[in-house]
């Protein structure tokens, strides 16, 4: 059979006529649709309302959700449901009156075999989405921080501290999107995820790299040896 919407996990906010909000590379979109959506989520997708919100946050990369911000409804979606998905929309009669069988065959949409593997994140909060740090918290769950034990010399025993950070960027709604060198200058691309200006400080090797950023801004910051 067609099931369209297949199999998942639906959370239901308690106050309705919510606002779908979820990110996409280098931004974040608030979904004017109050009816049912289907979206593509990066690192999240929330549903705002006026008290707080409720999120998703996958962890093993872009997900599709299907949500009713009118209802208070916001679902992850997991694939296809035990009867399948066909490739297109059944329901196409013939001109003698008889279903078009070609039409409504399962060829390439999935099948449920009982090997799918989600993981990701629900995340209760109260006030805005950026108070949460939705952005960051979906960053750090898609691409964990590398911790590296190292060992210090005596004489430079007292020039770092026990834990430190080797990059660090400020303030929060600053995301660092890649790393490149061009013609031999070594560059580190940042932008601003919550929509607001920021001072942004990038803090790498001991050196400060600082530059102001507009909402939704990208820039680039060239490294000094």
């Amino acid at each position: 059979g067609w099931n369209p919407d297949g199999l998942r996990v639906e959370l239901e906010s308690p106050d309705k006529n919510g606002e779908l909000w979820y990110s996409i590379p280098f931004g974040v979109i608030q979904h004017t649709n109050k009816d049912l959506s289907y979206v593509a989520m990066h690192r999240f997708a929330a549903l705002q309302t006026n008290k707080g919100g409720m999120a998703f946050l996958p962890c093993s990369g872009v997900q599709g959700i299907r949500a009713i911000p009118s209802e208070g409804k916001l679902g992850l979606r997991l694939g296809a449901s035990a009867e399948g998905e066909l490739d297109a929309k059944p329901g196409r009669i013939n001109k003698d009156g008889t279903l078009d069988t070609e039409y409504n065959r399962h060829s390439t949409g999935a099948l449920f075999s009982g090997h799918y593997q989600h993981n990701f994140a629900i995340h209760l909060y109260e006030g805005d989405w950026r108070d949460a740090n939705l952005s960051e918290r979906g960053r750090q769950l898609q691409e964990p921080p590398i911790i590296k034990e190292v060992n210090l010399s005596i004489k430079n025993s007292n020039s770092r501290r026990a834990i430190d950070s080797l990059l660090k960027i400020e303030p929060r709604s600053v995301d660092i999107a890649g790393f490149r060198v061009l013609q031999g200058q070594r560059e580190v691309v940042i932008y601003e995820t919550h929509g607001q200006p920021a001072n942004a400080c990038l803090q790498l090797n001991g050196k400060q790299y600082k530059t102001k950023l507009q909402p939704w801004g990208i820039s680039v910051l060239q490294i000094k040896e």
